[in-house]
């Protein structure tokens, strides 16, 4: 095996494992080569602090985008919402009806969902969907430590609205 000293290129040596690298490339292909993102589209990231849904929620904002991040501590809704520049953020553990959440933060659909959770967020969020809406699947985090756990909405709401459903790893 060859080392290689990496040159920074001016950047700090941080970037070079995150927003430079997998985590980065992955947020950038999800959002602007599968869900084709636009300015002015509604957007909503699941495991919104993890590294890849922060730079999901980052590179929407910038795009001009109305983004919700959802999450599973308070501590981390607010780091997304004081921090990290997401217009909104909740805690998904500390919502009954996932469905209902969804229809405040997006009365008029969404257009754009950056799943890395899979299991009872994707089937939320699959009724809510705007006519040709898109969902980049990134992971399925509420399956890793529960197999009683599935991913797959029901998928007639999909078809109902024309859904494209691609995933976004490298």
């Amino acid at each position: 095996m060859i080392l290689n000293k990496l040159d920074p290129m001016g950047f700090p040596l941080s970037y070079h494992v995150g927003v430079l690298r997998l985590s980065g490339l992955t947020a950038y292909a999800g959002l602007f080569e599968i869900c084709k993102a636009k300015k002015g589209e509604k957007v909503i990231v699941s495991t919104a602090s993890g590294s890849v849904g922060n730079l999901v929620g980052k590179y929407a904002k910038q795009l001009g985008c109305y983004v919700v991040g959802c999450d599973g501590s308070p501590k981390k809704v607010k780091l997304l919402k004081e921090k990290l520049g997401f217009d909104e953020a909740f805690n998904y553990k500390e919502e009954s009806d996932l469905n209902s959440t969804l229809q405040k933060y997006f009365p008029d659909g969404i257009d754009i969902y950056f799943d890395n959770v899979g299991g009872e967020m994707l089937v939320a969020a699959v009724p809510n969907m705007n006519l040709h809406g898109r969902v980049a699947v990134c992971g399925v985090i509420s399956e890793y430590t529960n197999t009683e756990k599935r991913a797959a909405p029901d998928m007639l709401n999909g078809i109902k609205h024309e859904l494209a459903r691609k995933g976004s790893s490298l």
